[in-house]
């Protein structure tokens, strides 16, 4: 290779692109093919009658990862080779790649080495960086690439194009989730995650619960060097950790790693903050019932999420496989416990041979040339649209469920088992309370909220407050004894759930309200602290004390009202209100004006030409026509002269202006009754002591 070019090989994913020493890179989560010159030889597989063929397959690895994906995937393969019933007319033949390291760089070069061995289809189980590589090499030559993702984090980026995911999308994921959560109708939460989940995982979680939730707090699970373990808790960090969430710690989602989420479980129940009133979700559906054990012994209400499995031929003969296995984990004893990327894995092969088994009884099968990734020599598969549509069609009733593909490119077989810890006769299982469908949704066989016999044997703390006739007390030689309503209601409830309680009255004597710093006196105080589980009373259900607890359907409804006699008021200036005094002094002193310039115009410009009697009236008259003009009765004055024309124009138009606002704002004040109350409230009532008040 003496000259490189920065063409051939065209980028389907938006990036930073520059080209530099004549090759062309596009950045994450994409890099182009690097020009790699293999001598090729072009040769196709063709099935002719009933001739047995060769058909190639590739899968790439991860030095770094489990060996058991590949396990599975070089079972899957031997099992369909020596079977004969899904692929009875061809043979795959396996080529497995393994990456040292998830460089996309290498893992191009891994897919274009598969591709110049004249795979027909590549399977792969690795990390994002590598996948999204990968897609890029078989949506450019049009090679099928189905991936196992380790987690649910890997997406699709080529929804048209040539690669299938095994698992279902992130989307599916996230809402089975919400549904759970959501039929809790929880107020606040808490979410745990870790470095196993993306955190576009946890911000997809929140845009999803950004209407349902009052608050939501995120809390990162760190991990120690070198494993996988959740960092011990310090004592002291265990106690601060209390104090500072508390109640918070009661509902809590937790997006970790299995055995960081069965760590952290652990060390909170040890703590004293997994109590029976905390109702805790993992939501990893890696976790599997033996790694579940550890747990039992925790007294909270625990939710578990993950994916069934079904039960078929193809399970058994998986299952007899997985038992022969060497491998570290000793509690991987049934089915459930297996990897779910290995099940995976080994569906995918299965679901590529049934494809091939398609194409091999309706339109024959000639697979692809050994394609390279040069520039001058870029040749896409004509033959990979028509093996995508077939694998699109394709169902095949694997150990994960009848795996089927939509446009999207994910698994849409995205079903959910719900399970939660039962304690029954003093022996604790998971036991099924639930699936979700993604057509149908969250369909439980009881309510999630309620505890399955939890109540047995418990004793609750229970506050409460004498108000007659709701909670009577009565001093006796063992105590305070209590009776009324409230008590009633009490004993009825302990009967019908199977509960003891012990009944306490609140040291101050409030039912309970919000201090300056924040915290809450009284009954509710005592709740909120966990000195009480729980308050019965006669408690005003307010706003503000909704925020912080929940109370029953109220048993009683009253209100208050406030009677005031309206005050009268006698104002003989009461047409004076329109405007206001500076108005009407403006307009008196215009008046004042007007009159005092039309006698100097008079003198100035008298009339030679009338009688002096009536010039004599006429100036007498000018006061009266200036007055009648402003209250629009006009008036009988000649004026000759233009300078009295104007200023005559100019005092009718003021005085038309000024009138139509006076008529306006009594309109105004005729119309609308203005009272005002001085109180308003139960508090003004108390503060003030001019009004006199009695109750009725």
């Amino acid at each position: 290779m003496s000259s490189l070019k920065c063409s051939g090989v065209r980028c389907h994913h938006a990036g930073l692109c520059g080209c530099s020493g004549g090759v062309r890179r596009c950045c994450l989560p994409m890099v182009a093919f690097l020009v790699i010159g293999w001598t090729v030889r072009p040769t196709s597989t063709f099935l002719v009658a009933d001739h047995m063929v060769d058909v190639p397959i590739g899968a790439v690895f991860e030095s770094n990862g489990s060996t058991l994906d590949e396990e599975a995937f070089l079972y899957a393969v031997a099992q369909i080779n020596q079977g004969r019933t899904v692929l009875p007319k061809a043979r795959l033949v396996p080529h497995v790649e393994r990456l040292q390291s998830p460089d996309p760089f290498l893992a191009i070069q891994t897919g274009c080495s598969l591709l110049g061995k004249g795979v027909s289809a590549m399977l792969s189980c690795t990390s994002c960086p590598a996948n999204y590589a990968l897609q890029t090499v078989g949506n450019s030559l049009h090679i099928p690439h189905i991936f196992v993702s380790r987690d649910d984090n890997c997406r699709v980026m080529y929804s048209k194009g040539y690669t299938l995911s095994m698992r279902p999308s992130q989307e599916e994921v996230d809402r089975h989730l919400v549904d759970v959560i959501t039929q809790m109708k929880w107020k606040s939460m808490m979410v745990f995650f870790d470095d196993y989940y993306d955190y576009s995982h946890v911000q997809s979680l929140l845009s999803l619960t950004r209407k349902t939730f009052l608050e939501v707090i995120l809390l990162r699970v760190e991990k120690i060097t070198g494993g996988s373990d959740v960092t011990e808790w310090e004592t002291s960090e265990k106690e601060s950790t209390f104090v500072e969430y508390g109640e918070k710690l009661r509902r809590a989602v937790v997006l970790c790693s299995v055995k960081n989420s069965v760590r952290l479980v652990k060390q909170a129940s040890g703590a004293g903050i997994f109590t029976a009133e905390h109702n805790w979700i993992i939501a990893n559906k890696e976790v599997t019932l033996e790694k579940l054990r550890p747990v039992h012994a925790s007294s909270g209400v625990f939710t578990v999420m993950r994916r069934p499995l079904s039960y078929n031929e193809y399970t058994n003969r998986f299952l007899r496989h997985w038992a022969t296995l060497d491998i570290d984990d000793k509690d991987v004893r049934t089915l459930q416990d297996a990897r779910l990327s290995a099940a995976y894995m080994y569906d995918a092969v299965h679901l590529l041979a049934s494809a091939f088994s398609s194409l091999l009884n309706t339109r024959g099968w000639i697979g692809p040339n050994r394609l390279t990734c040069k520039t001058d020599a870029l040749t896409p598969w004509n033959g990979g649209l028509m093996f995508m549509d077939t694998l699109r069609q394709v169902q095949f009733p694997g150990v994960m469920g009848r795996s089927k593909f939509g446009g999207s490119g994910y698994n849409a077989d995205a079903h959910v088992q719900i399970l939660r810890l039962d304690r029954r006769q003093n022996k604790t299982k998971m036991k099924q309370i639930g699936v979700w469908d993604p057509l149908v949704g969250l369909k439980l066989k009881q309510e999630t909220q309620q505890r399955h016999n939890t109540n047995n044997n418990r004793t609750f703390r229970v506050v409460t407050l004498t108000e007659e006739p709701f909670v009577f007390r009565t001093d006796g030689l063992d105590g305070p004894e209590f009776s009324g309503f409230c008590v009633d209601l009490l004993k009825q409830l302990s009967i019908m759930l199977d509960y003891d309680y012990e009944l306490y009255e609140v040291h101050d004597g409030k039912y309970g309200s919000r201090r300056v710093d924040g915290t809450w006196n009284g009954m509710i105080g005592d709740v909120m602290t966990g000195r009480a589980d729980f308050a019965v009373g006669a408690s005003v259900v307010t706003a503000t004390r909704e925020e912080v607890v929940d109370f029953t359907l109220r048993f009683m409804d009253f209100s208050l009202g406030i009677l005031m006699r309206e005050t009268e008021d006698d104002n003989y200036f009461f047409f004076l209100q329109p405007f206001h005094p500076k108005v009407w002094l403006c307009a008196a002193a215009a008046l004042c004006v007007v009159c005092g310039v039309l006698l100097l115009l008079h003198r100035q410009q008298p009339d030679k030409n009338m009688l002096s009697a009536r010039a004599t009236r006429q100036k007498s008259s000018y006061t009266w026509f200036t007055y009648s003009s402003l209250l629009k009765q006009g008036g009988y004055f000649d004026l000759r002269h233009v300078s009295r024309k104007i200023l005559a124009g100019v005092w009718w138009l003021f005085t038309f202006f000024l009138f139509s606002s006076y008529t306006a704002e009594m309109a105004a004040i005729l119309t609308v009754t203005r009272m005002e109350n001085p109180i308003t409230s139960l508090e003004d009532l108390s503060s003030q002591t001019e009004l006199p008040s009695v109750p009725l």
